[in-house]
């Protein structure tokens, strides 16, 4: 196996690719002081959801920027050194009467860390997050007033995805 960066990697070849398929689907907030877990377990996201170290929002809209990288300027011939990346995700909750309070008591706290769900996968931050609600409200009378939600951290490295825990984000919890 060859080293990169003093680490035995190999790259892993899929000859026959399965696609994901895009839009953040449900999102989740966990307490930074939650020690990792087994991220694809139903049952351990409903414990932290029972002990208010998460919460979750199965219904929402959404997009992820992917996190761009961070860099400053190299030396000799390298043009730049990578430093971390700065991931924006958006997404769109439809409970806007229901949820104000909580969107407002979440933009002024430290404490949470966000992940999110594709078709199949899990991603999750490692980091506190910074997250802002807005709704705005458009001419269109046809158009639905939903919770226009930002949430922004940073990385050390490029996020990998977990297996989704089935049955976590397809429901509200307690119902």
């Amino acid at each position: 196996m060859p080293l990169i960066c003093g680490q035995e990697i190999n790259y892993i070849c899929q000859p026959c690719k399965t696609i994901e398929r895009g839009r953040i689907r449900g999102v989740a907030y966990l307490r930074v002081t939650v020690p990792a877990f087994d991220y694809s377990n139903p049952a351990l996201w409903a414990a932290q959801v029972s002990a208010n170290n998460a919460f979750v929002i199965p219904f929402v809209k959404g997009t992820s920027d992917g996190g761009p990288v961070t860099e400053v300027d190299g030396y000799g011939d390298i043009p730049t050194y990578i430093t971390g990346r700065m991931y924006t995700i958006n997404y769109m909750d439809p409970s806007i009467v229901q949820n104000c309070a909580f969107y407002r008591r979440i933009e002024k706290s430290p404490e949470w860390r966000f992940a999110f769900v594709t078709e199949s996968r899990l991603w999750i931050s490692t980091r506190a997050v910074s997250v802002y609600a807005i709704n705005p409200i458009e001419m269109d009378p046809k158009t639905a007033v939903e919770h226009n939600v930002t949430v922004k951290f940073t990385e050390s490295d490029l996020l990998c995805s977990f297996e989704r825990p089935v049955g976590t984000f397809e429901t509200c919890p307690g119902t």
